[in-house]
């Protein structure tokens, strides 16, 4: 992926960032899921937040206790017998990735998190029976705008944060 390949010459707070980014625009597949099932999703939302904050202020050592909490948001698709089930686990695994990097800083972990955005992506098309080539052609090229806002920035602060958060929210990914 072109995306990959720039991305690795960033600096790990702009891969972390980017991360999370990546896994704020599944959020509202886990939102919508959480509401069809009657579960709180703000636990997962908490967690997306916390995790800039540990990111920013890189307090890694918080990260594995943000993990322990996310492996019971996971849900069963088994149990719940619906693919939005599949897609809501693609965004609560993309957080444990994310935060793996964040920890870590193994690239791998992002590449994970790319593979969760395309599943979620994948089982639209399957579930829908139509083409995903536009949705993920959108997310392509928000990733490669998106990565050059971050790079852009002179000063990668809380409200840089919180702007280019609320303009990501437009690019998520759809629920089927």
């Amino acid at each position: 992926m072109e995306i990959e390949k720039k991305l690795i010459k960033e600096e790990p707070i702009i891969i972390g960032f980017f991360c999370l980014l990546a896994s704020e625009r599944l959020f509202r597949i886990y939102e919508k899921f959480s509401k069809k099932f009657n579960l709180p999703s703000q636990k997962l939302k908490d967690t997306i937040d916390e995790s800039y904050y540990i990111l920013f202020k890189k307090k890694y050592k918080e990260v594995d206790f943000l993990k322990v909490n996310l492996a019971a948001l996971i849900p069963d698709s088994e149990a719940y017998s619906d693919v939005l089930a599949d897609q809501a686990q693609c965004s609560v695994i993309s957080v444990v990735y994310t935060l793996e990097y964040i920890s870590e800083h193994n690239f791998l972990m992002v590449r994970y998190v790319f593979q969760k955005i395309e599943e979620a992506i994948d089982i639209i098309g399957h579930e829908r029976g139509e083409n995903i080539k536009k949705i993920l052609i959108k997310e392509e090229k928000w990733q490669l705008e998106l990565l050059k806002k971050l790079t852009d920035l002179s000063i990668l602060d809380m409200k840089s944060v919180a702007s280019l958060r609320e303009i990501n929210i437009n690019y998520s990914i759809p629920c089927v």
